[in-house]
C-alpha cells in the first residue's frame, strides 16, 4: 500500500492525496467517483488565526454527470514564528484529537469531521471537515446581539454539564489540565508580552500595560486554581470568531470550531471570553451578571450540585486573569497590521483592561 505524507499547508496537497483522504472508509464521506479537480480559497485573513484555513473546492467526476462540493481544510500556520509556538504548545495534535474522541458525541455541535491527520514526526497536523458557508459566521469586531450571547451561554452550559466533574474525561490522555499548560505559558509569557506591547503601537491602556508586565510571575497560582474542582471540558478559545450561527428551522442553531485550546477546568473560563469578545465594554457591564445567573442557572437546572452562583463568580473574576495571559502568549505572534485585525486587537485590549479591573481581578492575586 502506498505511503502519503501529509501536506505541510494547502499548496502542497494533490488531487492524488485528496482521494486517498476522502475516499477512504474512515472519512464518513460518501463519493461517487474520484475527485478530478480542486481549488482552494484562505479563510479568515485579518482574523487573527493560528493556523491556515482554507475552503477546497473539489469537482467530483467528469462531463455531464459531474458535481462539485465545498470542504474546509486546516493546516499548521505558515507563519515561522506562529508554527513554532504551536509546536511547542502541541495544539495542532490537541485539535485533531479531539474531533476524533469527542467531537461527534457531545451536546455541542461542532462540524462534520472528514479527515484528521497527526505526523509526531514532522509536526505536520490536517483537518477536513465540513464547510458551513450556509451559515451566518460570528465576528469577534461586529460583536454579537444579546439573543445570539444567550444562545451561546445556553449551548455552553449545555456541553458543561454533560463533563462536570467526569471521571472519564481522563481516559483522553491528549487533553490536559489547564495547569499542566502553565510551565509552558509561564515560559512564553513575558516575551509575547512585549512583542504584543510592541505590536499595539500605542493601542494598549496604560493601566492593562502596568498589570500585564507583573503578571507574568502569578500564571501558575492562576492555572492551578481554574484546575481546582469542580472541573469540565473547557473549549479555550470560545469568541464570536469561532462560531457559527444557523440561518434556518434545518439548520443547528450554533457551531463551533477551533478546538485547539480545548483543556480540562473551570468552565466559567469559556463565558468569561465569550462576553469579553461578543459584547462592547459598556454591554459586558450592565449584562455580565444577567449571562452568569443564566449559565449557573441551567448548570443547576442540568443537575450540578455543590457549586454556588457566588463560587461562580469568583471563578469568573480569575477566568479573566488567565484569558489576559492567553491572549498575550498567543495574540504575540500574530500579524495585527490589517485593518480588520487592527480592530480586533484594539478592542480586545480595551476590554480585556475593562473586565480586570470592573471585576476588581487584582485582589485575588495581589
Amino acid at each position: 500500500m502506498k505511503h502519503y505524507e501529509l501536506p505541510s499547508n494547502a499548496g502542497e496537497v494533490t488531487i492524488e492525496w485528496l482521494n486517498h483522504a476522502l475516499r477512504s472508509d474512515s472519512s464518513g464521506l460518501v463519493l461517487d467517483s474520484n475527485i478530478t479537480s480542486f481549488s482552494f480559497d484562505v479563510l479568515g485573513e485579518g482574523k487573527g488565526f493560528m493556523n491556515q484555513v482554507v475552503r477546497l473546492k473539489l469537482q467530483i467526476g467528469q462531463g455531464a454527470s459531474s458535481s462539485d462540493l465545498t470542504l474546509v481544510a486546516k493546516f499548521p500556520s505558515q507563519d515561522p514564528e506562529i508554527q513554532a509556538l504551536n509546536d511547542r504548545a502541541g495544539e495542532g495534535q490537541r485539535e485533531n484529537m479531539f474531533y476524533q474522541d469527542i467531537g461527534g458525541n457531545t451536546d455541542m455541535p461542532t462540524p462534520t469531521l472528514y479527515f484528521s491527520g497527526f505526523d509526531a514526526a514532522t509536526g505536520n497536523s490536517i483537518l477536513i471537515i465540513e464547510d458551513l458557508a450556509q451559515a451566518r459566521p460570528g465576528d469577534s469586531v461586529a460583536g454579537c446581539s444579546l439573543d445570539d450571547v444567550d444562545l451561546a451561554i445556553r449551548c455552553l452550559a449545555d456541553f458543561q454539564a454533560k463533563w462536570w466533574n467526569d471521571s472519564g474525561v481522563a481516559q483522553y490522555a491528549w487533553l490536559p489540565q489547564k495547569n499542566e499548560d502553565a510551565s509552558f505559558y509561564a515560559r512564553e509569557y513575558d516575551r509575547s508580552w512585549n512583542i504584543l506591547m510592541n505590536k499595539s503601537q500605542g493601542m494598549m491602556p496604560d493601566r492593562l500595560w502596568v498589570f500585564g508586565q507583573n503578571l507574568g510571575r502569578y500564571i501558575g497560582t492562576v492555572r492551578r486554581y481554574l484546575s481546582g474542582s469542580p472541573t469540565t471540558l473547557v473549549h479555550g478559545d470560545y469568541r464570536p470568531d469561532n462560531c457559527f450561527f444557523g440561518n434556518h428551522q434545518d439548520q443547528r442553531p450554533l457551531t463551533i470550531f477551533d478546538w485547539e485550546y480545548c483543556t480540562e477546568g473551570r468552565g466559567v473560563y469559556d463565558v468569561a471570553t465569550f462576553l469579553c469578545e461578543a459584547l462592547t465594554t459598556k454591554e459586558r457591564a450592565e449584562y455580565e451578571i444577567d449571562f452568569l445567573v443564566l449559565y449557573h442557572s441551567l448548570l443547576v437546572d442540568k443537575g450540578i450540585t455543590g457549586y454556588s452562583f457566588d463560587q461562580c463568580l469568583i471563578d469568573y473574576r480569575w477566568a479573566y486573569l488567565d484569558l489576559t495571559v492567553f491572549w498575550a502568549v498567543t495574540g504575540g505572534p500574530c500579524d495585527w497590521t490589517s485593518s480588520r485585525a487592527k480592530q480586533y486587537l484594539d478592542n480586545t485590549l480595551e476590554r480585556i483592561d475593562a473586565a480586570l479591573y470592573d471585576n476588581e481581578c487584582a485582589k485575588l492575586i495581589l
